[in-house]
């Protein structure tokens, strides 16, 4: 990957097959960041074009939580004696 020299300056313009093509070659390879570097672009015109092109690789969902929660207060509560309570109530 070549090294750009740092600069303040992004290339905002439209995306050109070239960068397409370079940009499909380094995704998966490379971190956003360092593809950004070496398309002279901001790491979130990487992200979004990803996204456009639709190369974006499916996201690794976490492993689902096996730890078994208590009961919560309300998951006991009798919602039909409170609605009872509260229209006595004046509310």
């Amino acid at each position: 990957m070549k090294q750009h020299e740092q600069t303040n300056t992004y290339n905002l313009g439209n995306w050109t097959k070239q960068e397409d093509e370079r940009l499909k070659e380094l995704y998966g390879k490379y971190s956003h960041k360092e593809i950004a570097e070496d398309l002279n672009r901001r790491p979130s015109s990487i992200r979004n074009r990803i996204t456009d092109l639709g190369i974006a690789k499916e996201k690794k969902h976490k492993k689902e939580c096996t730890i078994k929660r208590p009961p919560a207060v309300y998951d006991n509560v009798d919602v039909n004696k409170n609605l009872d309570y509260w229209a006595n109530y004046g509310r």
